[in-house]
């Protein structure tokens, strides 16, 4: 349920920033986006405070889910308008370090905070974070200057803008590729968990190995942000960046199908789940950052939208329909974590055959940018 409401309301939220998009400026609508995240970390202590209402036990996950999809959309929309494509190869995996790197610091201090602080005084902090990422964003921008007109003219003077979304087939392989991710993450993510909980029975013992799959998760994906994504994408290029990471969760996931067929649900099955599941997080950088290399091309009314589209439409609803999938398949049709790899599996041939079309088109989508500049 809350996948579902996180779903709908980031979804509401991202649609209003695509109606603003065409009637203010970047910066303000910047501004706006994270102004509303530092507004909501400062209503939702108050609310704990004011005798806990039943519905705050659902608006914080709701909430946090929106938070992930909301900041991640400024920051790439941000980096997509003020680098080049050949600076996005050799700098996209330098920006995406920063995630894995909150996430190692958060991991290592929230404890001791907890004890100083109290829980709900967490959001505080949150808030205070919030308004450093919107003076440094301000700062940037003022910085480096970029075009502050309405990204999509009402009148649709500019090419392509007045052309709908679902118009455009390379923009259609986009939202394809986005879409099989998100699939894939949440039967990745189910059968990692399914796995930990067989192997972990106990609460505390099941703590620890979260405690440290998560400190280990965040050192994995700073690694993989700053020492191979640029250097990857340099070598091979977008067409193998867009490949890499389904080629990896198919490595991952074969033994797990392979031995789970022939030797049942036996304990070994966790290893090759939890490999899945890292190699999913050490390749998410370069996959961030081929997609976002995806969009440079693009005019620059569309490289403002289709992100937002993508990012805070088409993959919320996509998360809503993985979990619906879900509860179909293991609860109503009964399928274990070997059925739902061959399920994976399945995603994975329909993600690599979109990944090799938008292969196809990238370079004239290139070409068209180059001869328009």
């Amino acid at each position: 349920y809350v996948y579902v409401a996180a779903g709908a309301v980031t979804a509401l939220i991202m649609y209003g920033n695509l109606y603003l998009g065409d009637r203010i400026s970047f910066t303000r609508l910047l501004a706006l986006n994270l102004g509303l995240g530092i507004a909501a970390s400062l209503l939702l202590p108050f609310a704990l405070r004011s005798g806990q209402p039943p519905w705050l036990i659902f608006a914080f996950p709701v909430w946090s889910e929106c938070l992930m999809v909301l900041l991640p959309s400024v920051l790439w929309s941000t980096a997509g308008y003020l680098f080049t494509v050949r600076q996005g190869k050799r700098l996209f995996g330098l920006v995406s370090s920063g995630l894995p790197l909150g996430f190692i610091v958060s991991g290592l201090l929230t404890s001791w905070l907890v004890g100083v602080i109290g829980s709900p005084n967490l959001l505080l902090l949150a808030a205070v974070s919030l308004g450093a990422s919107l003076l440094l964003a301000l700062g940037i921008l003022r910085s480096f200057p970029i075009d502050q007109g309405n990204t999509t003219p009402l009148g649709g003077s500019e090419a392509g803008t007045s052309e709908p979304l679902w118009k455009n087939t390379y923009v259609l392989l986009i939202l394809g590729m986005l879409a099989a991710w998100t699939v894939a993450f949440f039967i990745v993510d189910n059968v990692f968990y399914n796995q930990v909980g067989v192997r972990f029975p106990d609460q505390s013992e099941m703590a620890a190995f979260l405690g440290t799959y998560s400190t280990a998760r965040g050192i994995l994906m700073l690694i993989a942000g700053l020492l191979l994504t640029g250097p990857f994408l340099g070598r091979f290029g977008v067409r193998f960046g867009t490949l890499a990471l389904p080629a990896a969760l198919a490595v991952g996931i074969t033994p797990l199908v392979l031995v789970g067929s022939i030797a049942g649900l036996i304990p070994w099955l966790f290893w090759p789940a939890f490999a899945t599941k890292l190699l999913n997080y050490a390749f998410d950088a370069v996959d961030r950052a081929s997609v976002n290399i995806l969009y440079q091309p693009l005019p620059p009314a569309l490289r403002a939208r289709v992100p937002t589209f993508a990012e805070g439409v088409v993959q919320p609803i996509m998360t809503a329909a993985a979990g619906v999938l879900l509860v179909v398949l293991t609860r109503t049709m009964g399928f274990s974590i070997v059925h739902l790899g061959f399920v994976l599996l399945i995603v994975i041939v329909v993600w690599i055959a979109v990944a090799l079309a938008i292969g196809r088109q990238y370079s004239g989508i290139l070409m068209q940018a180059l001869v328009r500049r």
